[in-house]
């Protein structure tokens, strides 16, 4: 499969767990993120809420990424050339521009189709985590002159009670 069926295929895959998560209709944006060019903050990341009235409240900027290997040991052996760590950069990007939180979701191949590496920053981590399920184990990186970043199992947290994190990270904002 190329690489662009591929994430295009990942990418529909998420909007159906978001859809599941939320109860709200998600689209992959245009291009697949691709509209980054027009300065748009309201098209923000790789999949959005299409839900006429709750996109404006959904919190987050979603990147879809799905990689042919995992090099999250290369974040610890200093390898300056790390997908993963470009992808959150990516993410934080495209969050900043459209005033959202900023998460990641990576597969990579060989992992179950519905099971991803979920990175959000510590901040966003620390508002919510008292309402994940945890039972996969999680990381959290520290990446030198930026905000650190926790991965965990997206099984874990598409487990958790979307009306209670979007309510506690409405309150964290205040």
């Amino acid at each position: 499969m190329n690489s662009k069926r591929k994430g295009n295929k990942a990418e529909r895959e998420v909007t159906k767990l978001f859809k599941e998560w939320t109860g709200f209709e998600f689209a992959r944006v245009p291009s697949s993120g691709g509209l980054r060019w027009q300065r748009t903050s309201d098209t923000v990341g790789d999949i959005l809420c299409s839900d006429k009235v709750h996109y404006l409240v959904f919190p987050f900027s979603v990147e879809v990424k799905n990689h042919k290997e995992c090099d999250l040991h290369k974040i610890i052996l200093s390898n300056k050339n790390n997908d993963f760590l470009d992808f959150w950069k990516q993410a934080q990007d495209d969050a900043k521009r459209g005033e959202k939180i900023p998460m990641l979701l990576a597969r990579y191949n060989r992992m179950k189709s519905s099971e991803h590496y979920l990175a959000i920053s510590i901040t966003t981590y620390i508002l919510i985590m008292h309402l994940i399920p945890l039972i996969n184990p999680r990381l959290r990186i520290r990446i030198p002159g930026s905000q650190s970043v926790m991965v965990i199992n997206s099984f874990d947290f598409f487990k958790s009670d979307y009306q209670q994190v979007l309510k506690a990270l409405t309150d964290g904002k205040r």
